[in-house]
């Protein structure tokens, strides 16, 4: 796969899917709560940040992970795996700063 393919595939889904759906792991929510980051901090490192890593997941498929700030511009990031592609939907595996 040449480079930068990899990476491209969250952009392009992304691009696609405006709004597209969140489903948390239980992983996901974990961290969310003791980290204090809240969905729309989520939501919006998804929809502004960018792809700084993509590697296989453990499920299948490729886990990316987004970095960018958070609604108050902290450093923020978040792994997902693109679970749906012809319906929009996202798996947030894990979120953390960097």
């Amino acid at each position: 796969m040449p480079k930068g393919t990899r990476s491209n595939e969250f952009v392009k889904f992304r691009n696609s899917f405006p709004r597209f759906e969140l489903i948390y792991t239980r992983h996901a929510l974990k961290r969310m709560a003791e980290r204090g980051i809240a969905q729309d901090d989520i939501r919006h490192v998804l929809a502004k940040g960018r792809v700084v890593r993509s590697e296989p997941h453990i499920r299948g498929g490729l886990a990316h992970t987004v970095e960018g700030g958070d609604l108050d511009d902290e450093p923020l990031a978040v792994v997902v795996a693109i679970k749906e592609t012809a319906m929009g939907i996202v798996l947030v595996v894990t979120t953390f700063r960097p």
